[in-house]
């Protein structure tokens, strides 16, 4: 009896440790799901504004945007937004979040990219009638001074994104001619523009990876191009909803904004599936990390008419 006594015993102690173990496995799965589950944000109480999403919180860093586009991110932290509705403005703000204009009276800016020197390239367009002078791309230096680059009539008709490689070439896709145009300053000064031979429909943003492949938001098929550094091009994603904005985090991963839908997605390594990342933003269509891994996204207004 003392034997099946001290058996009955080991079995409520097994049958306890196996309850336990399950209970941690069932904690454990519900950590996961929460883990997957969304950054949700509230980006109608916060039209025009600026969020930074670190973790799993997400907050306001900066508001009073009118029709914030482009966003971009230099190595102190400091941000630097394109709004396209404030008298044409390059706003910059603070990591303390104090935001000040830069340079202003610019053609609808939509995009930006930082150099090595800190020089702020940035695309725009007016948006009425193609204008020669107001088409193109431009440099703000950090002193202030602004140098139009491009403005090269019949060559870019409707700029949208724009990235720097690792070699300081510029990139800039042209939404209206389904193509993406190399822009290099000669020792002389002389500006060449220069097509590369691929064509894509409806291109809205740009994006370089660690490795140095170009990735491009098609907002007219849904779609995430690449085009390696051995310049083989391909779709890198499918099924993607109006994708307006591209970022890689420092560990080489792709975040996708979506401008119809208000959502920032996260792509698998070989892009053949995505998650939902966050939700609830207004018009996304500026993304950026920092150094320190911060995401931060552009929300816009609601009722805002798409720009052309």
């Amino acid at each position: 009896m003392r034997h099946l006594s001290h058996r009955a015993q080991g079995l409520r102690t097994a049958r306890s440790a196996l309850q336990a173990a399950v209970a941690c496995l069932a904690v454990g799965w519900v950590a996961a799901a929460l883990a997957d589950e969304p950054v949700v944000i509230d980006g109608p109480a916060h039209p025009g504004a600026v969020f930074r999403i670190a973790g799993r919180d997400a907050r306001v860093v900066a508001t009073g945007f009118l029709n914030p586009c482009g966003l971009a991110a230099d190595e102190q932290g400091t941000l630097f937004v394109a709004d396209e509705c404030d008298a044409g403005t390059i706003f910059k703000v603070t990591p303390e979040g104090q935001k000040s204009p830069v340079a202003a009276n610019r053609p609808m800016p939509r995009h930006v990219a930082i150099d090595s020197e800190r020089a702020v390239w940035h695309t725009h367009r007016p948006s009425s009638s193609p204008i020669e002078w107001l088409i193109g791309v431009s440099r703000l230096s950090p002193d202030g001074r602004v140098q139009a680059v491009t403005y090269r009539f019949g060559v870019l008709e409707s700029p949208h994104g724009i990235a720097l490689n690792r070699f300081g070439s510029l990139y800039v896709a042209d939404h209206a001619k389904n193509a993406i145009y190399i822009i290099s300053i000669t020792a002389q000064g002389e500006v060449q523009v220069r097509a590369l031979p691929f064509a894509f429909v409806k291109p809205t943003a740009l994006a370089f990876s660690p490795r140095g492949d170009l990735f491009i938001a098609c907002s007219g098929t849904g779609t995430v191009a690449r085009i390696t550094i051995e310049a083989v091009a391909s779709v890198f994603a499918r099924g993607l909803e109006s994708p307006s904005a591209l970022a890689f985090d420092k560990d080489g991963r792709l975040f996708v904004a979506s401008e119809t839908n208000g959502t920032i997605r996260q792509l698998s390594p070989d892009g053949k599936t995505s998650t939902l990342f966050a939700r609830g933003l207004v018009r996304p269509r500026g993304l950026a990390f920092d150094t320190q891994g911060n995401l931060f996204v552009t929300n816009g207004r609601p009722t805002q008419a798409k720009p052309r």
